[in-house]
């Protein structure tokens, strides 16, 4: 990686204070942020291969994508934007022992052989998470016992195995979690099944019956519960853990994404919200792949001029992360903003979509990036993908 001086600005750390950063290397994750030196075509994790020399002038990023616009190629060693990062190798081997043995009892000593101590893990958790560890385990747990309902184990089956008392226990645990009473009822209205999903950035909630996907989140997002609760009281149907064929779908659509193979989702979704919201959300749809708008674009789209902040709570509203790409709205500037699922997921997401997208020999360029200029179009409505009878919310 070719060195060089670079000029001081606000962007700029000096070079002893960036070295101590890369060169403080622990078994947790590092700082998230990514370094370029000089008029190098790269940009690199912290913790690059590459060493840096104390001579150095390096620059700090706030965000891959940041770079990506920048017209910076992704090292090709250290992988900068690679969704490894986001499972480090003692997160992996939680994650395996969790679904190995769902029923395990953590203590602060089984972390001695990773070189953590709770601080740290908390706050790798809380940083990029947003929730502290236990609360990882406890949804984690019960992601798990979600996904093992099949027609070989039976519910009950599936809470023995994963060390709940009984099956109303793991009932109320669920309810706790996600907002919504998940205990048997003698009302007559319809269910809808709801389990977990796997992806490269973590488990992800899924709710979905034979006819429409009505949920796709991130299993840690903040307000899953409000999102849940908004769900039933709009779809008037009861939450049940269960599975369903067009889950199976939703993975395969998934993995396929994430392998960069698919650029566009072919899924019945159930879309059910206010006038504003359901014209918010049908910009998204529009939204190709790789590409960025701004939040004053769709405002401009819909006849809302001055509605950036309200098309901005109608895009933090919506139920379907990544499938209706909210992740491709950036502010006007070009700088990445509020995304339910966190930012770096955001950052993420952005970069393998243009980088899926660029054949690997050609580096990009500062005029290829992504802009946020071009509005979607606004004459198109949500097709059959669209729930009928549900273009407004009570």
């Amino acid at each position: 990686m070719a060195k060089a001086t670079v000029g001081k600005s606000s962007n700029h750390l000096q070079t002893s204070e960036m070295l101590t950063d890369i060169l403080d290397r622990s078994s947790i994750e590092q700082t998230p942020f990514y370094v370029t030196s000089g008029h190098s075509e790269y940009f690199c994790r912290p913790t690059c291969p590459d060493q840096l020399s104390p001579n150095s002038h390096v620059r700090r990023l706030d965000s891959a994508w940041t770079a990506i616009a920048a017209g910076l190629q992704p090292c090709p060693r250290c992988r900068p934007i690679a969704s490894s990062h986001w499972r480090p190798s003692w997160l992996k081997s939680i994650l395996n022992r969790i679904s190995d043995d769902p029923a395990r009892k953590w203590n602060p000593c089984d972390f001695d052989e990773y070189g953590l101590t709770p601080p740290q893990l908390q706050n790798w958790f809380r940083s990029h998470f947003g929730i502290g560890f236990l609360e990882f385990l406890n949804i984690q747990k019960l992601c798990e016992t979600m996904a093992r309902f099949s027609a070989e184990q039976t519910e009950g089956q599936a809470v023995t195995t994963d060390g709940f008392k009984a099956q109303n226990t793991f009932r109320n645990a669920l309810q706790e979690w996600l907002g919504v009473s998940f205990q048997p009822t003698n009302r007559s209205t319809g269910e809808i099944p709801i389990s977990r999903v796997n992806s490269p950035l973590g488990s992800m909630v899924i709710a979905a019956d034979e006819q429409y996907l009505y949920l796709l989140e991130f299993a840690d997002r903040s307000d899953l519960a409000s999102q849940c609760r908004k769900l039933t009281s709009t779809a008037k149907k009861k939450l049940v853990p269960g599975k369903s064929r067009i889950m199976e779908e939703v993975q395969r659509q998934l993995n396929s994404w994430f392998e960069g193979k698919l650029t566009k989702f072919s899924l019945p979704l159930f879309l059910a919200g206010t006038q504003f919201q359901l014209a918010v959300w049908n910009q998204l749809i529009q939204i190709d792949y790789h590409q960025t708008v701004s939040y004053d674009c769709i405002a401009q789209a819909i006849g809302s001029p001055r509605g950036q902040r309200a098309v901005g709570t109608a895009v933090g509203a919506n139920r379907m992360a990544i499938v209706l790409p909210c992740h491709r709205v950036i502010r006007q500037n070009g700088s990445l903003s509020g995304y339910a699922g966190g930012i770096r997921r955001k950052d993420w997401l952005l970069c393998h979509e243009f980088v899926s997208s660029t054949p690997s020999s050609a580096a990009p360029k500062a005029s290829a990036a992504p802009k946020a200029s071009a509005a979607p179009k606004a004459s198109a409505a949500p097709k059959a993908s669209a729930a009928p009878k549900a273009s407004a919310a009570p």
